[in-house]
């Protein structure tokens, strides 16, 4: 069992009402982030938030994790602010560590290829820095 960042691993009923509520809760989380754009102590809270619902949800973040990569993952990982980046590293650390690496690697090399994701500033740099993080729990060994 993995020592998540600053959260105790949530027990059975927790997990059972975050995972019923995941949608809302991420949707909520995009609206926060976006609301709180200028203000780093809330930007940051709420990516902590984040970090605690996909360490309640684990592998049920997985029809969110496109939304998340696109809209917080790219546009905060190399955030000029050391805390957001910082969060958000741990964020995509914990998407790598919940989520299948075969679902993950495909979808982060169409992002590179996508027209529509270009839009965020130092896109290829943010995307292979969210591409580090995700590998550094997963279960796929690349070695000998």
């Amino acid at each position: 069992m993995i020592k998540t960042d600053f959260l105790e691993n949530p027990g059975p009923s927790t997990k059972y009402i975050v995972s019923k509520y995941t949608g809302k809760l991420v949707d909520a989380i995009f609206h926060d982030l976006n609301e709180y754009a200028l203000k780093v102590h809330l930007k940051e809270k709420t990516l902590c938030q984040l970090y605690s619902l996909i360490v309640c949800v684990e592998g049920g973040i997985k029809p969110h994790v496109e939304r998340i990569l696109k809209n917080i993952i790219y546009k905060n990982i190399l955030d000029e602010e050391p805390n957001i980046a910082a969060r958000t590293y741990k964020v995509a650390e914990i998407l790598g560590l919940y989520v299948d690496t075969d679902f993950l690697v495909p979808m982060m090399i169409s992002h590179l290829t996508d027209s529509e994701s270009k839009s965020v500033p130092r896109y290829v740099s943010s995307c292979l820095t969210a591409f580090s993080a995700v590998m550094t729990h997963t279960s796929v060994n690349f070695g000998a």
